[in-house]
C-alpha cells in the first residue's frame, strides 16, 4: 500500500467512523467510555430499569391504625428527564488538540461524572393511586335516631376519610423528581405520606336532630278476640317499630316485617287468596301495611310500590289499602325528605297506630285530606253452592258472604287557609266482586 493510500485510509477512519465517548466518562454511575451515543443511552437505560425496582411506600397514620401500601418505581413509570449522552460525547472530542488532550486526561482520572435526574409518569401515578384509594377510605357513619318513652335520642356522627388523589400524586412526583441514580440507590425505599381529606356523612348530628316532628299518623282497629290476627299485627308492629329511614333510602315492608313464618312469631289467620278467604301464616299483616300506607300519605313521602287487595277490606276506605304477599306483593316508599324519618308502630286496646316522625316543613295554613271516590260498583253473580254429602239434607251454611266489587280512585286534596287549592290523583284501585259461598247438605240424609 502506498503512503498516500495509507494516509487516505487513516483520514477516512477518523473522519467517517461514528465518534465514541472518551474513556473514563460516567453517566449516573455507568462507565460509558468508548461507547457511541446510542450504546451509552442503552447502557444508562438498563441502569434505570435496575433502579426501577426501588420500592415506594405510601403511608398514613402512626403505628396504631397505620395504613400503607407499596409498589416499585417501575409501576410509576420511572424514567430519566434527560440522559446527557451528547454532553458525554463532547468531552475530549472538541476542537483544539490541547482541549481534547486535557479533557481526555481528566476523564481517565475519573473527573467526568455526569448525572441524569429521575421523573415519574403522572398518568401512571394517578392510575396507581386510584387502585389504592379504597385502602385509605374510612367511611363516615351517619348519626342515628331513636325514640323511647316519648323522647328522641341522637348519636353523634362519625367523620370519615378519603384519599386526595391529585394532592397525594403531587407528593409522589415531587419525592422522586430530581433524584439522581445515586440518590435512588442510596434511598432503598422512598416513603411518602398520603394526603387524606375528611368526609362528612350524609346525615350529621345536626341533620338527625331535625327529626322531631310528627309528620304523619294513622290508626285502624281490629278485634282483639281474634287472637291469631291480633298476634300477627302485634308481631308485625314490633318489627316495624323503630325503623329509621335516611334521606333517599327506600323502605320495603316485606323486608322489614317478613318472612311470614311461625319461626318469626306469626300464626295462621284469615287472608285473601284467589278471591277467597283462606287461612295462612301471617294472615292479617296487610292491615299493618295499609295503616303504614296511610301514615306515609299523610307525611307526603314518595310511594314507590303499592298494590290494592283483590277484594275490599273493612279496616280502611276504598283505595287506601296496601296489600303485601311474600315474594310478589310489597309496599315500598322512599324517604324523599332531607332528614331521617323514624317510624313508630304499636297495637293497643284493639287499635293499630303507625306514626311517621321527621321534620315538619309545611306551612301552618296548609292542610291535606284524602278522599276515596267510587267510580264503578260491581255486583257479584249468583252464589256458588257446594254440596257436602257428609252433611244431612237441609243443611245450609253461608261460608262466605257476597262482596261487591269496585273501581275506586283516591285523591289528595290540598287546603290553604281551609279552602281547596288543589286536588291530586293518588291511585286507581280495582276490587273484584265475590259471590256468596254456600254449603248444603247431601240429598237423602
Amino acid at each position: 500500500m502506498s503512503v498516500c493510500a495509507a494516509v487516505m485510509l487513516v483520514v477516512w477512519f477518523f473522519w467517517f467512523r461514528e465518534p465514541v465517548i472518551a474513556p473514563g466518562v460516567r453517566i449516573g454511575g455507568v462507565d460509558v467510555g468508548n461507547m457511541t451515543a446510542g450504546e451509552a443511552k442503552l447502557a444508562v437505560e438498563e441502569r434505570i430499569r435496575e433502579l426501577s425496582g426501588t420500592r415506594l411506600v405510601l403511608v398514613h397514620g402512626e403505628e396504631q391504625g397505620r395504613i400503607e401500601c407499596e409498589c416499585t418505581l417501575a409501576v410509576l413509570g420511572l424514567h430519566a428527564r434527560e440522559i446527557p449522552v451528547w454532553e458525554a460525547l463532547a468531552i475530549g472530542n472538541r476542537a483544539g488538540l490541547y482541549t481534547r488532550y486535557r479533557e481526555r486526561k481528566a476523564a481517565e482520572e475519573g473527573r467526568y461524572h455526569l448525572e441524569w435526574t429521575g421523573e415519574l409518569s403522572e398518568e401512571a401515578v394517578i392510575s396507581w393511586l386510584k387502585e389504592q384509594a379504597e385502602m385509605f377510605l374510612v367511611p363516615p357513619e351517619n348519626a342515628s335516631v331513636s325514640r323511647k318513652d316519648g323522647r328522641f335520642f341522637y348519636t353523634e356522627h362519625e367523620q370519615g376519610k378519603s384519599l386526595l388523589i391529585p394532592e397525594t400524586g403531587k407528593r409522589i412526583l415531587e419525592a422522586v423528581s430530581g433524584l439522581t441514580a445515586g440518590d435512588i440507590a442510596a434511598a432503598g425505599v422512598i416513603t411518602v405520606e398520603a394526603v387524606l381529606q375528611p368526609e362528612l356523612p350524609a346525615v350529621t348530628t345536626g341533620i338527625a336532630m331535625r327529626c322531631r316532628s310528627l309528620t304523619g299518623s294513622y290508626t285502624t282497629v281490629f278485634r282483639e278476640e281474634n287472637t291469631a290476627r291480633a298476634n300477627n299485627l302485634a308481631n308485625a308492629a314490633e318489627r316495624l317499630n323503630g325503623t329509621v329511614l335516611y334521606p333517599g333510602e327506600e323502605f320495603s315492608c316485606q323486608d322489614t316485617i317478613g318472612p311470614f313464618t311461625e319461626e318469626n312469631g306469626y300464626m295462621g289467620a284469615g287472608s285473601y287468596s284467589g278471591g277467597q278467604m283462606v287461612e295462612s301464616v301471617g294472615g292479617g299483616v296487610c292491615q299493618l301495611s295499609s295503616t303504614l300506607y296511610n301514615a306515609v300519605l299523610a307525611a307526603e313521602l314518595t310511594v314507590t310500590e303499592r298494590t290494592p287487595h283483590s277484594m275490599t277490606v273493612g279496616y280502611v276506605p276504598l283505595a287506601r289499602d296496601a296489600a303485601i304477599a311474600w315474594g310478589y306483593k310489597d309496599f315500598r316508599f322512599v324517604n324523599s325528605s332531607e332528614v331521617p324519618v323514624y317510624v313508630e308502630a304499636e297495637t293497643k286496646n284493639g287499635e293499630l297506630t303507625v306514626r311517621i316522625w321527621g321534620e315538619e316543613t309545611r306551612g301552618e295554613n296548609r292542610q291535606i285530606r284524602f278522599e276515596s271516590v267510587i267510580v264503578k260498583e260491581i255486583i257479584p253473580g249468583d252464589p256458588v253452592i257446594t254440596v257436602d254429602s257428609s252433611k244431612p239434607a237441609g243443611y245450609f251454611e253461608v261460608t262466605q258472604e257476597a262482596k261487591n266489587g269496585y273501581e275506586a280512585e283516591l285523591y289528595k286534596v290540598i287546603l290553604i287557609d281551609g279552602e281547596e287549592a288543589g286536588r291530586e290523583l293518588v291511585n286507581k284501585s280495582s276490587y273484584a266482586a265475590s259471590p256468596a259461598q254456600i254449603t248444603t247438605g247431601g240429598a237423602g240424609r
